[in-house]
């Protein structure tokens, strides 16, 4: 796990270093072409508006050195008919005076070039006629009454600004374009105000241009008021709605062009108010599963105009290429992963199984099973600690061999001897009971005392022979049990007839400590395979535990079934079991018990006995305990 985490670990960050770099590259090249882009629409802006000054102060310089008379209807007509063609860009030069006079010349989006005129000839007429290629009037065109052109936008900006003036966007007279117009006032030399020149500009022109530029696959560039009023855009859908026969203003928050929508929607959440607007941008916008960049710039001439340059690229027009390089850097990072997780997988196998054997060997060893002997390995270090594990596996059997053949020759030794003196010990005390006994009639203490003190010296020599003789039949039994010399006697049980007996032989010793002993046996209870009296060995043994670590209260002892099992329990109110003491309850040589207040006596050896005898019966040994409280100890033998 950890050599594949660290694989892993790896492979994601290269991962993810690769898609950092691609949205970098993406925010790179967003940024960029917005940039380059809002280059371009400000320098086609600049020159396009630039014209009208130049033509309005020509116009002005004309009247006021009487090249030009206003009053002169024909002279002015021929001189804007020739202007006119000068400047490609403009679409209407006009003349308007104080007394309601107007002429005009306008450029169709087909070049021809149309005469318009109103005033007193026309009775206040707009009257619009097509020209021949001398500039002279052919027929009319269309006409509309009540035309006053000092009502009109351009007309009136001038004024009221005082100086040279941009109208608002308005929609041409009699036509359904948009069109912004920049006016001057004029003035005679002696400061008289005759009326205002204009030039027009079609912002359908605008329109064009912004056509034709490339923003990616997909992208926009949309040319916007302050307000949010749509001015001109690059999509050939028209930047106005008609309804009704009547030009309306089409608002972006409210355009059906998605790109608009949602960069404008995030402009104004952004910067709030569009009037204090100096830069801004944007790459967070998601729109039906691809994001949205882009960047809005004011655009000022300095003379009045203040406008917005909104650009809208979808990211997916330029990160095709980045996209699929992403997609294959990670079918690369996922195939090596795996690749790379299998081998490693394949080598952590062959470097853990082996260990793993030998972790099996070292648990089996230190359980007490030494007949461990691992295989060996190509790896060579794993070999030698393999053979070095064998070696030492060899040695421990050879000398747990030499313990137990030393151990039993002893047992077999000491008990020769300790059975002697405990049979002539025996002898010795009826003989002293048939023959010295009557002497305690004879009246000397001394005669008396002796006897007494004999006699109590002949029960000590008893008492420690037979527990000497017990030592080394426990030691003799863990020992066969051991090296597997023990002959089981294997039959069909019943439980509840052994707990019976077994008790029976304890009932008067805890008489003698007033301590109770009750006795729970079901009814039915299937039985067991064992051998009976290792069976009842390990009974008694926890019932005499019991015994000897309870004072007060009694003890419980009882059979149940629980699945498979046969269950045997036995629960006292003794001393308990302390922490420390619990992994040593069923070690070998290990008493329970503090040597400063007194540890019972016996030789360690019953409970690793137990656990032995139960173990090869298939069955498991354990205790729970609460210092002070008491212990239960159970075993479990199947069915």
């Amino acid at each position: 796990m950890p050599f594949v985490l660290q694989i892993v670990g790896v492979v994601g960050l290269t991962g993810w270093l690769a898609w950092r770099n691609s949205q970098q590259a993406i925010e790179d090249l967003g940024s960029q072409l917005r940039d380059q882009v809002s280059k371009q629409v400000q320098m086609y802006l600049s020159h396009y508006l630039e014209r009208p000054d130049s033509i309005n102060h020509f116009n002005e310089q004309a009247v006021r050195l009487g090249q030009i008379k206003l009053d002169n209807s024909a002279e002015v007509e021929r001189y804007l008919w020739n202007q006119i063609q000068l400047f490609h860009s403009v679409s209407f030069i006009q003349f308007g005076t104080e007394t309601g006079e107007f002429i005009g010349v306008e450029r169709l989006e087909s070049n021809q070039l149309n005469i318009a005129i109103s005033g007193k000839a026309t009775g206040g007429v707009f009257s619009v006629y097509a020209t021949d290629g001398n500039g002279n009037r052919n027929q009319l065109v269309r006409s509309i009454p009540n035309y006053d052109p000092r009502k009109r936008p351009w007309y009136i900006a001038p004024i009221r600004e005082g100086k040279s003036a941009w109208s608002p966007i308005y929609v041409g007279y009699g036509t359904q374009k948009l069109t912004i117009a920049k006016g001057l006032s004029l003035y005679s030399g002696s400061g008289q105000f005759l009326g205002v020149t204009a030039v027009d500009l079609s912002l359908a022109q605008i329109d064009e241009f912004l056509q034709e530029l490339k923003i990616g696959r997909t992208g926009r560039v949309f040319l916007l008021e302050r307000s949010g009023d749509l001015i001109a855009d690059s999509t050939p859908e028209k930047p106005y709605a008609i309804h009704n026969g009547r030009v309306q203003r089409i608002a972006a928050k409210n355009s059906a062009n998605y790109l608009l929508k949602a960069a404008f929607t995030d402009l104004s959440q952004k910067v709030g108010d569009l009037n204090s607007l100096k830069v801004a941008r944007g790459d967070d916008v998601w729109v039906n599963g691809d994001r949205i960049l882009w960047q809005a710039i004011p655009f000022q001439d300095g003379t009045g105009i203040d406008w917005l340059i909104l650009i809208a690229v979808p990211a997916s027009d330029f990160t095709q290429e980045i996209d699929n390089n992403n997609r294959n850097t990670l079918m690369l990072c996922l195939l090596s992963l795996g690749i790379t997780i299998v081998l490693g997988n394949f080598t952590a196998r062959k470097i853990a199984k082996p260990l793993l054997h030998l972790c099996d060997a070292s648990r089996a060893i230190a359980e007490g099973k030494l007949n461990q002997d691992v295989g060996e390995s190509k790896i060579e270090e794993i070999h030698v600690l393999s053979q070095s594990f064998n070696q030492m596996s060899d040695r421990l059997q050879k000398a747990d061999r030499l313990k137990t053949d030393f151990l039993s020759n002893i047992s077999h030794e000491l008990r020769t001897p300790l059975v002697s003196i405990l049979g002539f010990t025996k002898v010795i005390d009826k003989k002293f009971d048939d023959v010295i006994e009557p002497l305690r009639e004879v009246e000397d203490k001394k005669v008396q005392k002796c006897i007494k003190q004999i006699k109590e010296n002949l029960g000590i020599v008893r008492s420690e022979s037979q527990r000497l003789t017990d030592i080394i039949t426990n030691v003799l039994d863990i020992t066969n049990l051991e090296a597997g010399k023990v002959a089981w006697n294997m039959q069909s049980l019943n439980l509840g007839e052994l707990l019976t007996e077994i008790a029976a032989q304890y009932q008067p010793q805890f008489q003698n400590k007033e301590l109770s002993l009750d006795v729970k046996i079901p009814p039915y209870l299937p039985k067991v395979t064992g051998d009976r009296d290792r069976i009842l060995q390990v009974m008694s043994n926890l019932l005499s535990n019991a015994l000897k670590f309870t004072q007060t209260g009694g003890v419980i002892c009882r059979l149940h079934q629980d699945g498979d099992l046969v269950v045997f329990s036995v629960k006292d109110t003794g001393i308990g079991i302390s922490k420390e003491d619990s992994s040593n309850v069923f070690e070998k040589f290990k008493q329970v018990g503090d040597v400063l207040t007194g540890k019972p006596q016996g030789t360690g050896l019953g409970l690793p006995i137990c656990k032995a005898i139960v173990t090869h019966h298939g069955g498991r040994i354990w205790f729970e305990s609460t210092p002070g409280q008491g212990s239960t100890f159970v075993f479990t033998l199947p069915i």
